[in-house]
């Protein structure tokens, strides 16, 4: 009898394989894997590169990691459609927040699947990738990334600073419009999770600084979105106490504002250096 059912159990594995039947194990079974991709923006390009399936298709803005810029471009400040339609992509992902709803009705009409992604938080962020690793059949590189990542934000959560502390997200200008990141931005959570509470306007974008708030905030640390001398040559913050402390953190502009694949480096590296400035090493 036993020798019967091990034998009925392997023809039906035999009969699922012929019929070549997607499964996903532990989940639902996977009745599509989108492998034509167009990626319009920057963070849904640096995604892809996690799952090592090449994009067909990319924004101009879109330059990370470098083999990407071998991609042809399908989209400048508006996508071509017509190119990316050519394309016969079955896929298609864009950040939610650059994208409005007349440009996605066009997307739709190449007949991809099309995906926003932007989540508004870092465990937003990371359920995005599941469901991307999911659509590409790229589960176990994407849990490689999300491994990472949570190591690096429970190393960040467990290591706090002495004190509470507060810190805000500059885009530079050379001309003085400085732009900051929102208190209910993703960059928000971001710094959260590395040891500080974000000032900054009601919103969850950057919005234009206003530089009578700032010196009324007085934040502990400053996070440039790029080069620190470029805010740091604006005589009008020369009393803040963050520069008086040299409390300055300049991390890469990209890294800061692309929900991308380089999470894990902003946390990393703003962690490390406001705990060094708090006097934890």
């Amino acid at each position: 009898m036993r020798k019967q059912l091990l034998g009925s159990v392997f023809i039906a594995l035999l009969l699922l394989v012929g019929c070549k039947q997607p499964v996903t194990f532990g989940g639902e079974p996977r009745t599509t894997v989108y492998r034509s991709v167009i990626s319009l923006s920057p963070s849904t390009t640096e995604l892809m590169a996690l799952t090592g399936i090449p994009i067909r298709g990319r924004t101009k803005a879109c330059d990370f990691p470098i083999q990407v810029r071998d991609v042809e471009v399908v989209a400048d400040l508006k996508p071509n459609y017509e190119l990316i339609e050519s394309k016969k992509p079955d896929l298609i992902l864009y950040d939610r927040d650059l994208y409005g709803s007349t440009e996605v009705e066009k997307l739709k009409q190449t007949g991809a699947k099309v995906l926003p992604l932007g989540a508004p938080n870092v465990e937003g962020h990371i359920k995005e990738m599941y469901e991307l690793g999911n659509l590409l059949s790229g589960e176990a590189t994407i849990n490689d990334y999300v491994i990472r990542l949570r190591k690096n934000i429970q190393a960040s959560l467990g290591d706090r600073p002495p004190r509470p502390i507060t810190a805000i997200m500059v885009i530079p200008d050379l001309s003085g419009h400085h732009m900051l990141a929102g208190s209910k931005s993703f960059q928000a959570d971001m710094v959260r999770i590395s040891g500080a509470t974000l000032l900054g306007p009601d919103s969850n974008k950057f919005e234009t600084l206003n530089p009578e708030w700032l010196l009324s905030q007085n934040p502990d640390w400053i996070i440039v979105a790029g080069a620190s001398k470029d805010f740091l040559s604006d005589s009008r913050f020369s009393g803040l106490s963050a520069i008086k402390n040299s409390k300055i953190i300049g991390i890469e502009q990209d890294v800061c504002i692309r929900r991308g694949m380089r999470v894990e480096k902003f946390i990393y590296g703003a962690h490390k250096m406001i705990m060094l400035g708090e006097g934890k090493k």
